[in-house]
């Protein structure tokens, strides 16, 4: 019999092995990174989403990519965001990146014609990149869909569909419309951390055909789901990674000081890399934050 998580509970973890196991802190929650003016939103338990993103150039400001909930990437693929050019101007290459000598001498050097641009990113839910795929900046992946490896993502995705190709080109239906109203009652998005075990066993019962009235009643969903800021840098390679935690949310409410305090020493044991640390399900729901 599988141990039942108690959400309330903290539980002690040994990531001595796997370092690496101490990030798990994070996954059960939405986060919004910050770089100056520009963000990058990742939805609960979206897996994998940082490792691959590469940022070019200077996007425009204001949300340059959003990723839904339960996304899994593989580390092979990639999603690329800003450098895209207009296609129509007669020069597409900003001169100023050849060498910074060229700045001295040019007034004009910023001019907007010969300037990268980029559109927004966006991913939806439950979305599967797989190996080697490529999602290039201003794309549009609907929710439930698949990537097939090697595919290169140019436009728009429809949802609950495979892809894949250069450009990638719709494959098939993920879902038949009976699997389809299934997934849309899971409401996976919300279904608190603690009860991804019984979706998972509720999945395989529904596999096969079987009873799962009392499975369906026992998941939870939340009202307001949990939110977490943060302060992002970039390499020279335009890789992102975490640099520190700015505040909290719940919903759209800011929480307090005093529950800021709390959740900061929780979390850094993630940006830490504790080897001993203590885990939670959702650290909010057992601070009694819903």
């Amino acid at each position: 019999m599988a141990q039942e998580l108690n959400p309330k509970s903290l539980y002690k973890m040994d990531a001595s092995a796997d370092p690496r196991r101490v990030g798990e802190i994070l996954f059960p929650y939405e986060f919004c990174l910050s770089l100056d003016d520009r963000q990058i939103e990742i939805g609960r338990f979206s897996i994998g989403m940082l490792g691959v993103i590469r940022l070019i150039g200077q996007p425009p400001r204001g949300t340059i990519l959003s990723i839904g909930a339960l996304c899994e990437a593989s580390k092979d693929s990639q999603i690329i965001v800003g450098g895209e050019h207009r296609n129509e101007s007669l020069v597409n290459f900003t001169y100023a990146s050849i060498g910074a000598f060229f700045t001295f001498f040019d007034d004009n050097v910023n001019n907007p014609a010969l300037e990268p641009v980029g559109m927004p990113t966006t991913i939806g839910d439950n979305v599967v990149i797989s190996s080697r795929a490529t999602i290039l900046d201003g794309s549009f992946v609907g929710a439930g869909s698949i990537l097939a490896a090697n595919a290169v993502v140019t436009s728009k995705c429809d949802a609950f569909s495979i892809y894949g190709g250069v450009p990638a080109k719709k494959i098939r239906n993920r879902f038949s419309p009976e699997r389809l109203n299934i997934y849309q009652r899971l409401d996976l998005a919300s279904v608190r951390a603690h009860c991804l075990p019984k979706v998972a066993r509720l999945a395989a019962q529904l596999d096969q055909d079987s009873d799962a009235g009392e499975l369906w009643s026992n998941i939870e969903r939340m009202a307001r789901r949990p939110k977490i800021f943060a302060d992002a840098s970039r390499d020279s390679d335009g890789k992102i990674a975490i640099k520190s935690i700015t505040k909290y949310a719940i919903g759209d409410e800011t929480l307090s000081d005093a529950i800021k305090v709390r959740l900061d020493e929780y979390f850094a044991q993630a940006l830490q890399r504790s080897p001993i640390f203590q885990w939670s399900p959702d650290i909010f729901y057992a601070l009694g934050i819903e």
